[in-house]
């Protein structure tokens, strides 16, 4: 029998390196022209905000937090820092190139059509005080312990357990320190939430307003309540799927106007009656708070006037795209200490220093579980702890748990029952890996439930 290929079978082989050789081209031109664009954003993005604000050294920045969250791109990803120009630029194999600049007080941005000047003209300029560090409170070796081995999980930043207003125990990586902004991703939705219940309690907002841009009053988008945003049921189509060619990525690293692209966007679901995960809610609602307050310059001010300045968060960065809105869903840096100093806000339900900040029933209502949010219990702008569901790690915390929760495995765990606050900020890929839950446990041992009196 002859060995070699009959004419058939040579034209089913052609066809096939045909099929592979198109779709070889047609995904290098996806990649070019969808993902690639994302990603270099995130990484001009990211990189500038990680060596500019939290001073941490370009290639260490690149590998532990930049890396594991685009996909296929390191291989191809080039970059390069300007220290005289404060900027970032970021490419892949020569296209799709991005740049950031960091920007007195507000961290870095990326420009996509603005250029600096432009963007310095709709932000004010930011004077920040730095407050001295409160003496430390007595840890426990057994805490202490807990920290330290907390600290050597992969990429962890910075860890920090609070108590009863107290900073109990923390600890830090090198380089690392108690004024050290870092990236908290989603835990930024949070902070959102929060000024939102600031300007409810000054009656600037309802959580119950509709129509909150003017394009929506013409279709079913006009039913969706600011409450739908805060709660992640806007039914607003921006998936978030983490390729680089999601609408989500879209809006955060392509659009230059997140808000914009957002309120762009149709609807997937009926308002309020599906929960879907999307940043794109948070960054309207980020732009309904810049709206209602009168741009950018009256809106950082607002914040830091009435939230940064009372609780001392000078160490917290708020970064904007370069339309000027701050990105309300993901990009905040912050130190360990100040997510501990908004843990404690909620903790004194509101109140700071005589002040209320915002109202008690505000703490009840970010707490408040989305019924359609199953499996991972949603509130409004906060997760929840399930004890009843035995397959989580929160299964065996205190039922009355809340947290700001970040990508990479950052959080702010809230337990008002025991006054008790654990930080955890860094670059972990995978929850078992990040430490939090055996330090979660040791806080929780440290610090019990108190029997009620009598």
């Amino acid at each position: 029998m002859s060995d070699i290929p009959k004419a058939s079978d040579r034209k089913i082989w052609r066809t096939l390196l045909g099929a592979l050789a198109v779709a070889v081209v047609v995904g290098a031109g996806y990649f070019a022209a969808v993902a690639a664009p994302a990603g270099t954003g995130l990484a001009a993005k990211q990189l500038c905000s990680l060596v500019f604000v939290s001073g941490m050294p370009a290639r260490q920045a690149v590998e532990q937090y930049i890396n594991p969250v685009i996909g296929p791109l390191p291989p191809f990803l080039r970059w390069s820092v300007d220290p005289a120009r404060k900027e970032v630029r970021a490419s892949a194999l020569g296209f799709a190139e991005a740049r950031a600049a960091a920007h007195p007080g507000y961290g870095c941005v990326q420009l996509i059509h603005q250029s600096e000047a432009a963007l310095a003209q709709k932000l004010p300029a930011l004077a920040k005080e730095q407050q001295p560090l409160p003496a430390l409170a007595a840890a426990s070796e057994t805490l202490q312990r807990a920290l330290d081995t907390a600290l050597q999980a992969p990429y962890t930043q910075a860890v920090l357990v609070a108590h009863n207003g107290n900073v109990v125990a923390e600890a830090y990586a090198p380089g690392v320190g108690a004024h050290t902004p870092l990236p908290g991703w989603s835990m930024a939705k949070s902070l959102t939430a929060t000024i939102a219940g600031m300007m409810v309690h000054e009656g600037l907002l309802s959580t119950d307003e509709v129509a909150l841009f003017r394009p929506w009053e013409e279709d079913d988008r006009t039913h969706i309540r600011f409450d739908d945003l805060l709660r992640m049921t806007s039914g607003i189509d921006i998936a978030e799927t983490k390729t680089g060619a999601d609408a989500n990525s879209h809006m955060l690293f392509k659009a230059g106007d997140a808000a914009a692209y957002a309120a762009s966007r149709g609807l997937t679901a009926a308002p309020g009656s599906e929960f879907a995960y999307t940043s794109g809610s948070t960054v309207l609602a980020a732009g309904v708070i810049m709206e209602r307050l009168g741009g950018p310059q009256a809106t950082y001010r607002f914040i830091h006037e009435r939230l940064f300045d009372p609780l001392g968060m000078h160490d917290t960065v708020l970064e904007p795209d370069e339309a000027g809105t701050f990105i309300g869903s993901s990009f905040v840096m912050a130190s360990a200490r100040d997510w501990a100093k908004l843990g404690q806000l909620y903790l004194q339900r509101g109140a700071w220093n005589g002040v209320q900040i915002f109202s008690p029933e505000w703490v009840d209502y970010v707490t408040t579980h989305t019924p359609s949010s199953t499996g991972r219990a949603y509130g409004a702008g906060f997760w929840l702890a399930r004890p009843a569901e035995a397959d989580r790690a929160e299964a065996s915390w205190p039922a009355d748990t809340f947290y700001a929760s970040g990508l990479q495995y950052n959080r702010l765990l809230i337990v008002p029952s025991r006054g008790l606050l654990v930080v955890r900020l860094g670059a972990t890929s995978y929850f078992a890996d990040s430490g939090i839950e055996a330090l979660m446990q040791a806080a929780l041992a440290e610090y019990p439930a108190q029997p009620l009196a009598g």
